[in-house]
């Protein structure tokens, strides 16, 4: 399981979840060193599995130490790691995503409900708006995003980003969490891996000037640093990397730095 796919699963519950429940706690201790999850204190109830019937049982702490009350064995003491909660923090999330995109136009609030503008990727053929909907499954969530983008200013290019679900909207495109990003174990936030102009349709610009031969090696190293984990998450210091590996390679003409820091910024950007 990746870590984009443990946060994903963790904001389809809706709710703070137990870290002990976790298919990789490791995982989910990284992404809450990074500001993607937070401490949620514990969890509000446990099953008691000791009743003829399994029940949900509110815990409590009592004397000094947490537990639930069964009907057979009383009071039930629960060792507090195994009750330690977490839940996502949204705003760093989209704060996250908004980088990792390269995106203008942010806004660090919901702009209704569960709804949130990522912000804008400029293009020739106009801004890209991105939003993420935590889950997109049934009516109700579809009624709820649909009422959020109505707030919104028209745009022919929108991309929803959801954990869980993809039931079509009209007039947009709607992909998951971890179809566009990735978390790499070396970074601190998400980035992408997608090329976005092309899985929302947008037409390729016309191409001007002279052709730019180290074009094509860069971008592919790039992105499959970003596939592999190995991606650093400042500009500066992946552009010198990527500019060091390439230098290992046959010359004596190299590209410049600036050059490829202009197309690490593309890659994230999408």
């Amino acid at each position: 399981m990746s870590a984009v796919d443990l946060l994903a699963g963790i904001i389809a519950e809706g709710t703070k979840v137990s870290v002990a429940s976790l298919q990789n706690p490791q995982i989910a201790r990284s992404l809450l060193k990074h500001g993607l999850l937070r401490d949620a204190g514990v969890i509000g109830s446990v099953v008691c599995l000791d009743c003829d019937e399994p029940h949900a049982a509110p815990v409590v702490f009592d004397t000094g130490e947490y537990g639930y009350y069964c009907p057979i064995n009383g009071f039930v003491s629960l060792a507090r790691e195994e009750i330690v909660a977490v839940d996502v923090n949204l705003p760093s999330l989209i704060n996250r995503l908004a980088d990792a995109f390269g995106c203008r136009r942010r806004k660090s609030t919901p702009i209704h409900g569960n709804t949130w503008r990522v912000g804008a990727v400029h293009t020739d053929h106009g801004d890209v708006m991105i939003y993420f909907h935590p889950r997109l499954a049934n009516e109700f969530d579809a009624r709820d995003l649909m009422d959020a983008l109505g707030r919104e200013m028209a745009s022919r290019w929108r991309l929803i980003i959801t954990a869980q679900g993809r039931l079509p909207t009209t007039g947009a495109t709607h992909v998951e969490l971890y179809e566009i990003t990735a978390f790499p174990e070396n970074g601190e936030g998400l980035v992408s891996i997608v090329d976005l102009r092309k899985i929302m349709g947008v037409p390729e610009s016309p191409k001007t000037g002279a052709p730019n031969r180290f074009g094509e090696k860069i971008m592919a190293l790039i992105r499959s640093r970003i596939a592999d984990g190995t991606a650093l998450p400042g500009r500066n210091e992946e552009a010198k990397a990527v500019l060091t590996l390439i230098r290992q390679g046959p010359g004596p003409d190299f590209p410049t730095l600036t050059t490829v820091k202009g197309y690490v910024s593309k890659a994230r950007a999408g």
